[in-house]
C-alpha cells in the first residue's frame, strides 16, 4: 500500500474474461478498453468483479498482469462494504487494492466502452487537531492482533496523552443468528440463554476453548479498559493483555477466570473491581440463565453501527485503516510499521510529537547517540558510555559520569580532575577532622570561631570569657536579675500586673474636642490681639495730623466750606495753603 497522504491515478481498464472476476490469470486480449501499453510515469488500475476467490487472490492475478491497483466492484446490493480481510497465502501483493460499492461500479462500467476513465486513489487520513484517536476492534482470543498488542505496549508508553486509545470487542449476536431458541442450538458458543456469542477457536465445542470463555474474558477486558480509562491508567491494559495471552490464551487449560484474577493482580488491579463491573453490567450466566447485559449489548450496538464484521479492525481517527496492523518484531519504527505511519499522519500540522521522529534504527522512543547506543532523549548517559581512547604510553579510564581522562586524574569519588581526596581514610572525609587538623581529634572552634577557644555564649547571647566581668549583665531586668524576664508594668511597677484599661471611646472624644476648641480658642485670640494693635496703630498715626488741621481752620475760616480737591470745571490753579509752624 502506497504511502499515506499520497496520490495515484491511472487509466481504468476493466477485465473481462473468466466472468470478469479475476481468479484466475488475466487474459489481457479480454478487455474493455483494450489492454493499453504504459507509457513512463503513467499508471494502470484494473476494474474486477467480486466473488469466487479472495480479494488477495484478485489482487495478485492483477499485479502478475501488471496493474497498478486492482478495483474490486461489489457483487451485491449492502449497507456496509466487507473488510478485504488478508488470506495470508504467499507470496504476498504489493499493489493497492479498493472496493467500491455495485451502485460505483454499474455507474462507471458503461464509460469504458467509449470513453477513456481516469480515477484517482487518494489514502489519506483525517488531521483534526493535537491528538491521534486509535480504536481496535479485538478480542480476547485473536492471533492476528498478538504482535499489534505487543508492540503498542511500548507505543503507549512513549506517546502517552498525544494518543487517545479505545478498545472494543466483537460480540456475535445470538439472536441474529439464531442461537436464542429453547434448546440453545449453539451450545457453548454463547451466554446469557444464547443472546452473546463467539466462535469456538477449535471448532469442537467438547473441548479447548469455548465461545462462552471467550465472551467472559472480552467482557471482563472491557471491565478492565473502562476502569483504566477513568483512573488516567491505559498503558496498563495492554499490559494485562499481553500476560493474559503469554499465561492464559496460549494454553488452553487456563482461559478462564481464575488465571484472568491472577494477571489482574501482577499488575496490582484488585479483581473485585472487574467481577463487580461484570455482576453490574448484568452477569453472566451459562446456558440458558442470565439475561441482557449491558456491556456486551453496547459492544453489539456498536459494531453494528461501524460495520466491524472481522477482527482486528483498526480505525485511525475514525478512518478504517487498511493494510498489515503488525510491524517488524525489531526495531519498532514509524519507517517500518505501517499503523505508526499512519498515527503520525493524523496529527494537526505543527503539533506531530517527538515519538512521530526517524529513530534511526533504534526502537521507537529513542535514538542514537553519539556512542551509537539508543537512549530516549533525556537519558543522562547520552554521549557517555563510548570505550576511551587508547594509546601506546597513554591508558585512559571512564569515570562514573562517563568522562574518559587519564587513570591519575581520577579523584577518588571516580571523577576525573574532581579534586576529591583522602582524608581520615575517607573519600572526601574532611568532616571527621577537628578544627586543628587531627583526624577524629576534640579540638572544636567556640563562639568567637577560634579553635579550642574557651569563650561561650552568656544568658543573654554574648560571646564572652567565662570569668568576664560584663558577662550576663547585658540583658539585666528591672529587678536587676541577669537573663531576667519582669518588666515594669503600665503603672510603672516592676513586675507588676496591673491591668490599666485603656480609655472609653467617649473620654477620647471628649479630649480631642477640647484640644480642637482650645486651639481655636488660641488662634481667636491671637486674631483679636492683632486687630487691637493695628486699631491702636492708626489712631496713633491720625492723632499727629488733626493738630495741624486745627490751627489751619484759624487761619482760614473760610476755607472750611470749599471742597478739598479742586472742581472739575474750575480753570484756576488753587495753591496749596502753607502751613508753618
Amino acid at each position: 500500500m502506497p504511502p499515506f497522504q499520497t496520490k495515484l491515478q491511472g487509466i481504468v481498464v476493466r477485465s473481462l474474461g473468466g466472468k470478469g472476476q479475476a481468479c484466475e490469470p488475466i487474459d489481457k486480449t479480454k478487455s474493455v478498453p483494450n489492454w493499453p501499453i504504459k507509457g513512463p510515469g503513467q499508471f494502470l488500475f484494473v476494474m474486477v468483479d467480486r466473488g469466487n476467490c479472495t480479494f488477495v487472490q484478485k489482487t495478485r492475478m492483477v499485479e502478475q498482469a501488471g496493474g497498478d491497483a486492482a478495483i474490486i466492484v461489489d457483487n451485491i446490493v449492502e449497507t456496509f462494504l466487507p473488510y478485504m480481510a488478508d488470506d495470508l497465502s504467499r507470496p504476498p501483493v504489493t499493489i493497492p487494492a479498493v472496493l467500491i460499492t455495485k451502485q460505483e461500479g454499474d455507474i462507471i462500467k458503461p464509460y469504458l466502452a467509449n470513453y477513456t476513465v481516469s480515477m484517482q486513489l487518494f489514502w489519506d487520513v483525517p488531521r483534526p487537531d493535537d491528538r491521534v484517536e486509535v480504536d481496535i476492534w479485538t478480542s480476547s482470543f485473536d492471533p492476528l492482533a498478538v504482535v499489534f498488542k505487543q508492540n503498542f505496549e511500548q507505543v503507549a508508553k512513549v506517546f502517552g496523552e498525544d494518543l487517545e486509545f479505545q478498545a472494543h470487542y466483537v460480540i456475535l449476536d445470538g439472536r441474529y443468528w439464531g442461537c436464542t431458541y429453547s434448546f440453545l442450538p449453539c451450545g457453548n458458543r454463547c451466554v446469557n440463554g444464547g443472546r452473546y456469542c463467539s466462535i469456538d477457536p477449535d471448532g469442537d465445542p467438547s473441548k479447548g476453548i469455548s465461545g462462552a470463555d471467550i465472551v467472559v474474558e472480552n467482557l471482563r477486558q472491557f471491565c478492565l479498559w473502562t476502569h483504566l480509562n477513568s483512573t488516567a491508567q491505559d498503558v496498563l491494559w495492554w499490559r494485562y493483555v499481553n500476560l493474559f495471552q503469554l499465561h492464559c490464551a496460549d494454553n488452553t487449560n487456563y482461559f478462564n477466570v481464575s488465571c484472568s484474577r491472577r494477571q489482574l493482580q501482577a499488575i496490582k488491579i484488585d479483581p473485585a473491581i472487574i467481577d463487580n463491573c461484570v455482576t453490574q453490567s448484568g452477569g453472566i450466566g451459562m446456558g440458558a440463565a442470565g439475561g441482557v447485559n449491558t456491556l456486551l449489548q453496547q459492544q453489539i450496538d456498536d459494531e453494528n453501527a461501524m460495520g466491524v464484521f472481522i477482527i482486528p479492525t483498526l480505525y485511525i481517527n475514525q478512518r478504517a485503516y487498511r493494510g498489515s496492523i503488525n510491524c517488524p518484531e525489531t526495531p519498532l519504527q514509524v519507517s517500518t510499521c505501517g499503523v505508526l505511519r499512519q498515527v503520525c499522519l493524523g496529527y494537526l500540522e505543527g503539533t506531530t510529537p517527538w515519538a512521530c521522529a526517524d529513530s534511526q534504527g533504534c526502537n521507537i522512543g529513542t535514538f542514537p547517540d553519539g556512542c551509537l547506543k539508543c537512549l530516549p532523549p533525556k537519558d543522562p548517559t547520552i554521549n557517555k558510555t563510548c570505550p576511551c581512547p587508547q594509546f601506546k604510553d597513554l591508558t585512559y579510564v571512564k569515570d562514573k559520569l562517563g568522562t574518559c581522562c587519564k587513570n591519575d586524574f581520577v579523584d577518588c569519588d571516580d571523577i576525573c580532575w574532581g579534586g576529591a581526596q583522602i582524608v581520615c581514610d575517607v573519600c572526601n572525609g574532611q568532616r571527621f577532622q577537628d578544627c586543628k587538623g587531627v583526624c577524629y581529634g576534640p579540638a572544636k572552634l567556640d563562639c568567637a570561631g577560634e579553635c579550642a577557644g574557651t569563650k561561650t555564649l552568656d544568658v543573654c547571647g554574648m560571646c564572652l570569657d567565662p570569668k568576664a566581668p560584663e558577662r550576663n549583665m547585658s540583658c539585666i531586668d528591672c529587678f536587676g536579675v541577669p537573663g531576667g524576664k519582669a518588666v515594669p508594668d503600665c503603672a510603672g511597677i516592676c513586675g507588676g500586673n496591673s491591668n490599666c484599661m485603656p480609655l472609653p471611646v467617649w473620654a477620647i472624644i471628649f479630649i480631642t474636642l477640647a484640644g480642637v476648641g482650645l486651639v481655636g480658642l488660641a488662634v481667636w485670640l491671637y486674631l483679636r490681639r492683632q486687630q487691637t494693635q493695628m486699631k491702636s496703630d492708626i489712631d496713633s498715626l491720625l492723632k499727629q495730623y488733626l493738630p495741624l488741621e486745627a490751627a489751619n481752620s484759624l487761619a482760614h475760616p473760610k476755607q472750611h466750606s470749599q471742597p478739598l480737591v479742586p472742581s472739575a470745571s474750575d480753570d484756576s490753579e488753587t495753591a496749596e495753603p502753607e502751613h508753618t509752624i
